[in-house]
Parts: C-alpha cells; sequence; structure tokens
C-alpha cells in the first residue's frame, strides 16, 4: 500500500532534521512540529480527494513545496537564534511561510468542496470551486518560488551558523560556500557524481573537474574549444529549469558569456539550444553559486558552450556547475 504524500513528506522533514539535530534549540523545535503538522493535514485532504482536480504530479509538488517551506522556517528560526538574522528578516520569513500554510488551507477546503459538489451532481458548482483552485494554485506557486529564492540566499549564512555551533572550523577553514545542498526543494543536482552525473563528450578532461565538488579547483586549463556533453544518472531522462555556476572572485579568466544546449538522441547527435546567459564577475556572496534559469525541459543529454572570459583570456576556466531538476 502506498503511504500518503503527507506521511512521505514528514518522513523526509525528519531526515532533514536529524542531519542539523546539534543545531536546533527548542523554540526552533516547536515551530517546524507546528508547520510540518498544519501541512499534514492540509496535505492529507488533497491527496485523498484532489488526485481528479490536480493531479498526481501536481499533489507531489505541492508535497516537496511544503518541505521546502517547513525546512525554510526551521533554518530561518535557527538562524535568528545565531544573530545571522535580525528580528525583521526572521518575521519576514515566518509571515512567507504562515502565507504558504494558509494557501495550502484554502486549496485543500476548495477540493473538498469540488468532490463535494461533484457527488451531489452539481457540475456547475463544482467548475467554479475547480477554477478556485487553480488560482490558488498559481498562488501556491509564487509563494513557494519566494520561499526558495529566501532559502538560496539563507545557504552561506546555515553554513556559517553550522560550523560556529559546531566549534569545529575558524572562519577562514570554512570548506565550501554552504552552496553544496543535495536536495532543493524536492529536486537534485543532476551534475553531482553522488547522483550520477557524467561527462560523456568533452573538448578536455578538465571537464570533469567541473562537476566533481571540489569548490577549490579551477575546472579548466584547456586552449580548445571549450564545450562538453554532460549526462544523468544511467543516461535517464531528466526535468531542469535551473544551471548553476560557481564563481568566488572578480577575474579575467572568469567565464563571461555561456550557451546551454538539451538532446535526446545520443551524446552526438542533434542538440537545441536553451539559451544564451552571462555571468557577473564578481563573488555574489549570498549566492555564489549564480543562477541561470530557464522554462523546464526534459531531456537526456546538456550541452554546454562556454563562449567568453570576461578579460582577454583565451582560456576561461570556472570552479563548479550545477544543474537542478528530477530524475525520470
Amino acid at each position: 500500500m502506498i503511504l500518503p504524500v503527507a506521511i512521505i513528506v514528514l518522513a523526509v522533514l525528519y531526515l532533514g532534521y536529524d542531519l542539523v539535530k546539534p543545531m536546533l534549540t527548542s523554540p526552533c523545535e516547536s515551530i517546524f512540529q507546528q508547520t510540518a503538522v498544519s501541512l499534514k493535514s492540509d496535505l492529507e485532504i488533497v491527496e485523498s480527494k484532489g488526485a481528479l482536480f490536480i493531479g498526481r504530479e501536481k499533489i507531489q509538488d505541492l508535497a516537496e513545496r511544503a518541505q521546502m517551506a517547513a525546512l525554510n522556517l526551521k533554518t530561518c528560526c535557527i538562524l535568528s537564534e545565531s544573530g545571522k538574522l535580525n528580528a525583521e528578516e526572521f518575521l519576514e520569513c515566518k509571515g512567507d511561510v504562515e502565507r504558504y500554510q494558509r494557501q495550502m488551507e484554502n486549496i485543500a477546503q476548495q477540493v473538498d468542496a469540488a468532490q463535494q459538489a461533484r457527488q451531489a451532481g452539481d457540475e456547475a458548482l463544482a467548475a467554479q470551486k475547480m477554477k478556485a483552485i487553480n488560482q490558488i494554485l498559481a498562488n501556491l506557486e509564487s509563494s513557494a518560488q519566494k520561499i526558495e529564492h529566501h532559502a538560496q540566499q539563507l545557504q552561506v549564512a546555515q553554513q556559517t551558523a553550522k560550523i560556529d555551533a559546531e566549534g569545529q572550523k575558524s572562519s577562514g577553514e570554512k570548506e565550501g560556500t554552504g552552496a553544496k545542498t543535495a536536495v532543493k526543494a524536492g529536486r537534485i543536482n543532476l551534475l553531482a557524481a553522488e547522483n550520477g552525473g557524467q561527462v560523456l563528450v568533452a573538448s578536455s578532461d578538465a571537464w570533469i573537474r567541473a562537476i566533481d565538488g571540489d569548490e577549490k579547483k579551477f575546472s579548466f586549463d584547456y586552449k580548445m574549444t571549450p564545450e562538453a556533453v554532460l549526462a544523468f544518472r544511467d543516461e535517464r531522462l531528466a526535468t531542469f529549469d535551473t544551471f548553476c555556476m560557481l564563481i568566488v572572485e572578480t577575474s579575467r579568466d572568469n567565464i563571461a558569456e555561456f550557451e546551454l544546449f538539451t538532446g535526446n538522441e545520443s551524446s552526438t547527435g542533434a542538440f537545441e539550444s536553451i539559451g544564451k546567459f552571462k555571468t557577473h564577475n564578481a563573488n555574489l556572496v549570498k549566492t555564489p553559486y549564480q543562477e541561470f534559469t530557464f522554462p523546464a525541459v526534459t531531456a537526456k543529454y546538456l550541452k554546454v558552450c562556454v563562449l567568453s572570459a570576461h578579460g582577454k583570456s583565451k582560456i576561461p576556466y570556472a570552479r563548479e556547475f550545477q544543474l537542478w531538476g528530477r530524475l525520470k
């Protein structure tokens, strides 16, 4: 028997909790518990009654976004107590999640009402409720995107707080940037070696270093055409919408412009362009992994083509690439 999505979400939430348990204090745990229980209740209604109105895939997406909301609020609480967030920032974070909770409660009510209307044979009322459901889903998407954006801004502060709490490293010994998160809003870094990311075709072996997780080593040291074809675990299909590039300092050698392509035939087959992108030649301290978003695409292969560096250097380099999405 398949467990309800809401129960699965809570299991994931508690796994996430265990990872940062040493950082937690009673007030943050209390906030986490209250948020999880509230979302669990609404998700159970949506999961049991909403499949015909929303669809299983959208319900799964709501569950993943609920996970993100609860964990983000807990992180805000932890960082507030450690002095990494001021009171105004914490209240903003709390307000975003509470807004998401109200929208989840509203959609659960509308799903319940739509089911009752359909059972009573009132298709006009059911259609009216369905229209309301679609509007709430759009609002939920907007709220979730805001929470996710805020979560990304908190990553560096979260890493700093964890190091301070453990007392294991000085500020000059921090490992990485805090952006090497294994899961982001239910998605994974498809290019990470531990997730099955791999280089299939490249103009240089240096491309392997672009996805090895080592943020201290440069990825490129070549003078050939700077492009590579990457694949995901077992060359499976994946859906993705965010490419990230780590830039930790201003340099004429940093990649300035690049183009992304997707393909489905083979690693040497036809590819279609997603678009061209430009980086900031600076360390964006809160988000050193610069993000480049695009409409979600589903494909088996990703081609990255470096077009130019910020200076006149013919050998542009980067440290790490990430691609956020879900395996099919």
